[in-house]
This record gives C-alpha cells, sequence and structure tokens, in this order.
C-alpha cells in the first residue's frame, strides 16, 4: 500500500516494515532491529556488541552495553553505572542539576573504596576513600576546606586562615609539611627538609635554612630595621 505501507523480506538482509510517515521498523541477524517513530523515537539494538541505543529527542537519551548504563534526561538528570568486566568494580555516578552530583567506587568484593557527594556545588562537597582512611569536606568551595588522612590535616578558612601538617611531606624540599598561616599577620611555613619561615608582619620575619642556621627581621616601632644572624 505505497506510500503508506510497506513491507520487504529478504533471508540475507532481514525484515523491514514502514508505515508512512511515522514509523520504520527493521531487523537483521547481522545488523540487529531499528524502530524509529519519526522525529522523536528511535530504538536501536545492536546483536555484535549487545548494545542499545534508545532517543527520544530532543530530551532523553538512553545506552545499554554489557552490564553498563548510561541515561541522559536534558537538562536535570544524568546516570552512568560502569561495571569492569575484568575486576568486577562498579563505578556509579549520579547529577540532579543543580542540586546533586555523587560518585561511588565500589571494589569486585563489594567494598566501597571512593564516595564523592555535592549538593548545591560548591555550597557542600563530601569525599571519603575509606580504605586509605581519607575524608574530605568543603562548604563554598574553595572557602571552607577540611580533609585528613593517615598522614596529613589541612584546614583552610579563607581568607583567615590555613592549618597543615603532612607527615608524608618530611625530607621534601619542594614540599609544605607543617603550616600555620593566619592573614594577614602571622605565617609560619616549614618545608619537608627543614626550612622555616616565620614572620609577624610588619614587626618580626625569621628565616632558618635547612642547616639549622637562620636569620631575624625585627622591625622595631622607630623603623630602624635590624638584620641579626644567629648561630
Amino acid at each position: 500500500m505505497f506510500p503508506l505501507y510497506f513491507y520487504a523480506y529478504q533471508e540475507s538482509a532481514g525484515r523491514t516494515v514502514f508505515l508512512c510517515p511515522l514509523a520504520l521498523y527493521g531487523s537483521s541477524r547481522d545488523t540487529g532491529a531499528s524502530f524509529l517513530l519519526t522525529p522523536l523515537l528511535m530504538d536501536r539494538f545492536l546483536p555484535t556488541d549487545g548494545t542499545r541505543h534508545q532517543w527520544l529527542l530532543p530530551v532523553f537519551f538512553r545506552r545499554l552495553w554489557a552490564d553498563n548504563e548510561e541515561v541522559l534526561l536534558l537538562p536535570v538528570y544524568y546516570h552512568r553505572h560502569l561495571v569492569d568486566q575484568a575486576t568486577g568494580a562498579v563505578h556509579d555516578t549520579t547529577a540532579v542539576v543543580p542540586f546533586y552530583m555523587g560518585t561511588t567506587h565500589v571494589a569486585g568484593d563489594g567494598t566501597l573504596t571512593y564516595a564523592r557527594h555535592m549538593l548545591f556545588f560548591p555550597v557542600f562537597r563530601r569525599a571519603y576513600a575509606p580504605g586509605e582512611g581519607a575524608i574530605a569536606y568543603d562548604v563554598l568551595w574553595p572557602l571552607a576546606h577540611y580533609s585528613r588522612t593517615p598522614t596529613s590535616r589541612n584546614v583552610r578558612l579563607l581568607p583567615l586562615a590555613w592549618i597543615y601538617d603532612d607527615s608524608a611531606a618530611r625530607g621534601s624540599s619542594r614540599q609544605v609539611s607543617r603550616a600555620r598561616v593566619f592573614f594577614p599577620l602571622f605565617y609560619s611555613l616549614e618545608m619537608g627538609d627543614g626550612r622555616k619561615l616565620t614572620a609577624f608582619f610588619p614587626f618580626w620575619l625569621k628565616h632558618q635554612g635547612a642547616d639549622g642556621g637562620a636569620y631575624l627581621l625585627a622591625i622595631p616601632l622607630s623603623r630602624v630595621r635590624a638584620l641579626v644572624a644567629i648561630d
């Protein structure tokens, strides 16, 4: 019944059905099955890799393959579920715009290895890795931050204070191992190799080298500067 209806079948090519002007369906042992409801809906399955695609234009998309799934609903929702076929590890990402975004990673034995949750980012963020003993919080990122690992602690409250300790940085000439900063008056920084800088602006500054030698710069109320070498 052309042009309203068309049907064709070939053993090698498969089956094709066309219902004008709305729908198209095709199937084949090699290329899989496809369904199209113009111009909005499409559903396609590929047997070669087991992938399925679904569209509802212009707002919805879904993809399925192996044990994985990806879903997009514009402009408010996204979800991705990935499974590592070799290890069985599961990685999930979910976003509900602009309210929430979260990520979790679960090992093949079911142990949670990492998670991150954000609410109205940058208003609030929490991340933690239970296996590593690490946790972090952010409020109004990057202004307020707290994080802790087995070897370090980091507290930041901008623009007022920064407190930091990292025992793993000991011995490094490029990494800070200890910091006490209270803006804008007091600064105390210690590098991993033992160098230290302490300042109370604008009156006092002390720098100590890795060998223990130190220099002191004092500015008394009379504004006379003195540089003294300390053994």
